[in-house]
């Protein structure tokens, strides 16, 4: 009877622990979380930029753009916020102001997101850019 037990026991405890190995898996990054970080624009309509953009989005819903001319040793950095345009959290809309307090719009509409790229299309004036960034943090 001790024997029966015991070899019931052990494959109960096999499975209970391949359960258990199971639950510890990490969760799916959200939209959120892969979004969250550091971006810059590598293709502009194709193109390499003549000058740096960086977007960097914060888990706070804070932003900042900057754009860096190193040629002219030029940098202007802006902040403002960020938030998902619709619950599908396929697009993001931004806001920021300028030094003069003029504020200004602009969405990306985003095709593919995973941990180190961002493809899509930026909105800004009536104009649209194709866009693709990689995660530089």
């Amino acid at each position: 009877m001790v024997l029966k037990a015991r070899n019931a026991f052990i494959p109960m405890m096999g499975i209970a622990l391949a359960l258990q190995a199971g639950g510890c898996k990490k969760d799916k990054e959200s939209k959120t979380d892969l979004l969250v970080g550091e971006w810059e624009v590598i293709k502009l309509d194709g193109d390499t930029p003549d000058y740096k953009i960086t977007f960097e989005f914060q888990s706070d819903k804070d932003m900042k753009l900057c754009t860096t001319d190193e040629q002219y040793n030029l940098s202007y950095c802006y902040n403002g916020g960020w938030d998902w345009a619709s619950s599908k959290q396929d697009e993001v809309d931004l806001d920021w102001k300028d030094s003069s307090g003029d504020s200004y719009n602009a969405s990306i509409q985003i095709d593919k997101l995973s941990k180190d790229e961002l493809e899509g299309q930026l909105t800004s004036d009536g104009d649209t850019y194709d866009v693709i960034m990689e995660k530089i943090d």
